[in-house]
């Protein structure tokens, strides 16, 4: 395998905190790597996480020749349920969230968005880690975690306003910018793991800004 070579760019920093945290990541210079890191904004800079708002970042990283990392995509997202999901959850329980670390559980496929129109997504296919927000606080701090399927995908968000989640995202991993989503899915449908094998599971990482902090 390629030695990684993490320098001081947000590319860097994000493969230095995966190799602490023992997240795997693939070495092939075209495969591409999904991580999403809770609290920064497009330029890797620390943001203060508001309710109810894309205040995360979804990246695909590639390493690149010499274990050189390289960002290939970075678009706003969020990891957290918006307001109406948390606030008046489906299940008694609580609104689900995706558990921060590394997991590999999708697939590509179709999901639709209530009543919006269908959309090329990540599909969960094998069960995930959530805690459940049952105190209703958007915090992931002391909520009992479930494991399940929960229909935790990873969607496009409608260019739904910066600071408005709303319906869009109970649950899933939510990319605002329709047109990022599609570019996002477009990469990924290029990589060569999915290109011979239609049913490859996809791995995705949770970071948080203080784990990517320079």
């Amino acid at each position: 395998m390629l030695p990684l070579q993490p320098d001081d760019s947000l590319a860097g920093r994000i493969v230095a905190a995966s190799i602490r945290h023992s997240h795997w990541l693939c070495r092939h210079p075209d495969c591409v790597n999904i991580v999403y890191v809770e609290g920064v904004d497009e330029q890797g800079c620390e943001v203060l996480r508001r309710r109810d708002a894309f205040d995360d970042l979804r990246v695909l990283l590639r390493i690149a020749s010499g274990g050189r990392p390289e960002i290939v995509g970075a678009w706003h997202a969020t990891t957290a349920s918006g307001r109406a999901a948390v606030e008046t959850p489906a299940e008694p329980e609580g609104a689900p969230r995706l558990a921060a670390g590394q997991h590999r559980a999708w697939v590509i496929g179709r999901t639709a968005i209530g009543t919006e129109l269908e959309q090329e997504a990540l599909i969960q296919a094998l069960p995930l880690l959530v805690t459940r927000d049952a105190d209703r606080n958007f915090r992931r701090k002391g909520d009992p975690p479930e494991r399940g399927i929960f229909l935790i995908d990873q969607h496009g968000g409608h260019d739904a306003p910066r600071e408005r989640v709303g319906g869009i995202g109970a649950g899933c991993l939510v990319g605002r910018s329709q047109d990022g989503h599609r570019s996002f899915m477009a990469r990924l449908r290029e990589d060569p793991r999915w290109r011979v094998n239609a049913a490859h599971l996809f791995t995705t990482s949770i970071l948080q800004a203080k784990q990517v902090a320079s």
